[in-house]
């Protein structure tokens, strides 16, 4: 799942804080609002399912594993 540009941005830069904020799934649409400073930086809306939730948590680990050489092993 793609995160909007400049959620991967702030997810990238270990100097930041992102705070993705979900609201509850309604007529099975979850929508993630994402906050960096107390500003909102970006959102995510789509039709939920545990696969596409799955997906997206795979997204959240792949933009933070860029964030931090420590936190992919060193690599």
């Amino acid at each position: 799942m793609k995160l909007p540009d400049l959620v991967e941005t702030k997810l990238r830069d270990p100097e930041a804080i992102v705070l993705p904020r979900m609201t509850p799934v309604k007529k099975r649409e979850m929508i993630i609002c994402y906050h960096c400073d107390g500003k909102p930086i970006g959102e995510t809306i789509f039709p939920y399912s545990p696969a596409a939730y799955a997906d997206w948590l795979r997204s959240m680990a792949a933009a933070l594993s860029h964030a931090d050489p420590a936190f992919n092993g060193g690599k």
